[in-house]
């Protein structure tokens, strides 16, 4: 199997008909399909008589295969051979080319060399080059050629055209089959002045030296009368007898000989064979072709092979798969449950997986199957937004747009009731969390040193110089030192005197409804309040010690009294929940 980087290439190996019946590789096989290089000869091809002018003439030359010597050198290059300077002297162009290290310019004087380059499609022939060192080459003519094309726009052959139409490559040696045109060259006494297509030039001095009836660019075959069965061939000879009588050969440069050419890297004792062949029994069957023009290629008419194969184009490299798009997210307890799309490009690769990540970092994973996964870890009272990644073989893709926020309940809180608003402030102010347990806690007792750091933050967490405690019980050390020792500097809170003249602040203690109440009326700086003469409560008489703030916080709508019986107990002793600590600091900061 002959092979291009690392690319099996299948239909040069196989045997059979010579067009290729995979698609081919421009470096080893190149040119359009349209062109002259690949189109067979066609059913109205006019041969000439061996006694016409131009095939007499012909056939008074010496046949050869040149290889070694006066032939094309061709290399193909990887991403991993040199990079080397390669100097057209005759126009002055510096290029930069990937050259194998071992490449060798063949022969002779013509020194010719063609290197493919690692795009598999671009290749540099060059004429009359030598090394100069490792990394620098020199020559006097050198061609760009884009193997895609025709090959018959340029290039250092005489006519004018492509080193590479009609090179017998060493690939078609080995496979014995050649699925296109051979080039050809003939002596100056046989060349006519006046190239013809698709021969565009001809030798400079051609005007002096041509004396012959054949114009450079002259087409020649088998006709196809020959039974080339009979002919007694080697496997090579037949491959050749094959091509002059399938594809024919166009003229194309000046040699002392009628010279074909391989390339030198072929193997010689399949070569000699081949050259044998064509000296002793195929030369002589060679007639000129009339009629082959470039609105008539090789006569017209029906193909004795059918057209090359299209050219092999090699998938995309696999790169990152696009955004997945996010359908859904929704709320559960302490995690949600994100929904999506998959992307529309896979970037050429399986998707591997996807990574769902929420606004916080959390993360969860799936396979490249799924299109939802659980995010957990999450934290009721918190809103999240998530994004999805796919993954491939190559890498993670670009990251999704993010969901619509989504925001997750306390397992004790239901979304929408009517003390969610003031929890969901009460978190978000900073003045509390939500518990471990995915609630919020709504019935547990707020402590007094809870109180003194949730008014101590709603106030802006100010600045306590203090070194000493003014309570035994709240030490220096103490998590609520600053709140507590801000509060009694405030006046909100005096504490409790001991019997031995020490004053504690019980931290540890539940605040009840009562001292709340205190604690609000003081925090709002004791504001000039006339109770009412009647209480709003059958729990609280006017008479109580805190009947004045209780009734404050009523009139200011910060308390409205316990929902049973309807409203009319403000049950002063018991302690104050957290559900209801939100609730009234989130009406209280409303009050500024």
């Amino acid at each position: 199997m002959a092979t291009l980087s690392g690319l099996t290439v299948a239909g040069l190996a196989a045997p059979g008909m010579a067009a290729d019946p995979d698609p081919r590789v421009a470096g080893l096989h190149p040119f359009s399909v349209a062109s002259a290089a690949n189109t067979a000869i066609g059913s109205g091809a006019i041969f000439e008589s061996a006694t016409a002018t131009r095939t007499a003439a012909l056939l008074k030359g010496t046949a050869t295969i040149n290889s070694t010597a006066w032939s094309i050198a061709v290399y193909i290059a990887k991403t991993s051979d040199p990079v080397v300077t390669l100097t057209d002297s005759s126009k002055g162009v510096v290029r930069s080319i990937y050259l194998p290290a071992d490449a060798q310019v063949t022969a002779g004087l013509d020194k010719a060399l063609t290197v493919v380059q690692p795009d598999g499609v671009t290749a540099y022939e060059t004429y009359k080059m030598a090394k100069l060192s490792a990394t620098a080459w020199t020559s006097t003519n050198v061609i760009q050629t884009d193997l895609r094309n025709t090959g018959l726009l340029g290039g250092t052959r005489a006519a004018g055209i492509s080193q590479l139409v009609g090179l017998i490559r060493t690939e078609e040696v080995a496979a014995a089959k050649i699925p296109h045109v051979l080039a050809v060259s003939i002596p100056d006494s046989m060349l006519k002045v006046g190239p013809v297509w698709p021969a565009r030039l001809q030798d400079n001095n051609s005007a002096t030296a041509y004396k012959g009836p054949i114009a450079m660019g002259t087409m020649m075959g088998i006709p196809p009368s020959v039974n080339l069965a009979t002919l007694g061939l080697s496997a090579e000879g037949l491959a050749l007898a094959k091509a002059f009588q399938d594809y024919g050969a166009y003229v194309v440069d000046r040699s002392e000989t009628i010279a074909l050419y391989t390339d030198p890297k072929s193997n010689a004792t399949a070569v000699a064979r081949m050259k044998s062949d064509y000296q002793k029994k195929l030369f002589p069957l060679l007639r000129i072709i009339t009629n082959s023009t470039a609105t008539n290629i090789a006569g017209g008419g029906t193909r004795r092979q059918p057209a090359a194969a299209e050219f092999y184009v090699a998938p995309p490299a696999p790169v990152a798969p696009g955004q997945p798009v996010v359908t859904s997210a929704a709320a559960g307890d302490r995690q949600a449950t994100v929904g999506w799309t998959a992307p529309t490009s896979t970037g050429g690769s399986a998707i591997t997986g996807y990574t769902v990540t929420s606004s916080s970092g959390t993360t969860s994973t799936t396979d490249g199957s799924a299109r939802s996964a659980v995010v957990t870890g999450l934290t009721a009272g918190q809103s999240y937004t998530f994004t999805v990644t796919a993954r491939n073989a190559v890498a993670s893709g670009a990251v999704s747009t993010a969901s619509s926020a989504v925001k997750l309940a306390y397992t004790d809180v239901a979304a929408g009731s009517a003390f969610a608003a003031d929890v969901d402030w009460f978190v978000s102010t900073g003045l509390g969390t939500g518990l471990a347990d995915g609630s919020f806690g709504a019935a547990n007792a707020n402590t007094r040193a809870e109180i003194a750091v949730q008014l101590y933050k709603l106030a802006g967490s100010p600045a306590v110089t203090a070194t000493t405690s003014a309570f035994t019980d709240v030490p220096v050390s103490s998590p609520s030192f600053k709140a507590i020792t801000w509060m009694a500097a405030q006046g909100i809170t005096t504490g409790t005197l001991l019997a031995d003249g020490t004053r504690v602040f019980s931290p540890n203690d539940q605040v009840s409804r009562a001292i709340t109440a205190v604690f609000l009326y003081r925090a709002a700086g004791s504001p000039a309040f006339t109770a009412p003469a009647t209480s709003p409560f059958t729990d609280v008489a006017t008479t109580y010690s805190f009947y004045k703030e209780i009734t404050w916080l009523v009139a200011n709508g910060i308390a409205k009294g316990t929902t049973v019986p309807a409203s009319t107990t403000y049950q002063p002793t018991a302690p104050t929940t957290r559900l209801v600590t939100a609730t009234y600091l989130h009406r209280f900061d409303a009050l500024a």
